[in-house]
């Protein structure tokens, strides 16, 4: 069974093996801090981790674009990609997120990321506008309804 847990200070080691460990200890720790307070640049903000057999297998991060739209970020870590960790973690986080008042899930998917594209999909997301990222990287946009 996964369970999702709001991270604090003592996580920040739990992010080896992730993305997330490509930034520095510090900036760790402020995103941590941030995920405390819930808010990041004035929004909802907020980081589970997500826990299977109490083992932190990855981390799901909730950024808010409106009272009513979400966005929800999965990150399995690495070694442990490919066990559904991802699709239950996510699952959950968008119940978690229904919970909270958020009727509309949104996600930027890259084009080259054929493993979240299949996610997004079988999590009943539907694919809307193709655009570039902040970075010009090409992506997909997702919206699912929570209702």
């Amino acid at each position: 069974m996964i369970e999702l847990y709001p991270v604090s200070e003592k996580n920040v080691a739990d992010f080896a093996d992730t993305s997330y460990f490509e930034m520095t200890e510090e900036e760790r720790l402020c995103m941590i801090r941030e995920s405390m307070r819930k808010q990041h640049e004035g929004s909802y903000f907020e980081i589970l981790a997500v826990c299977y057999q109490e083992q932190i297998v990855g981390f799901m991060s909730l950024f808010a674009h409106s009272e009513h739209i979400i966005s929800i970020s999965p990150e399995i870590k690495k070694s442990l990609r490919g066990r559904g960790y991802g699709f239950l973690g996510e699952r959950e986080a968008l119940r978690y997120a229904k919970k909270l008042g958020y009727t509309m899930a949104a996600a930027s998917v890259r084009k080259d990321n054929p493993a979240s594209i299949a996610l997004h999909k079988k999590l009943g997301f539907e694919t809307g506008a193709e655009c570039l990222s902040r970075n010009g990287k090409p992506i997909y946009l997702f919206m699912k309804n929570l209702d």
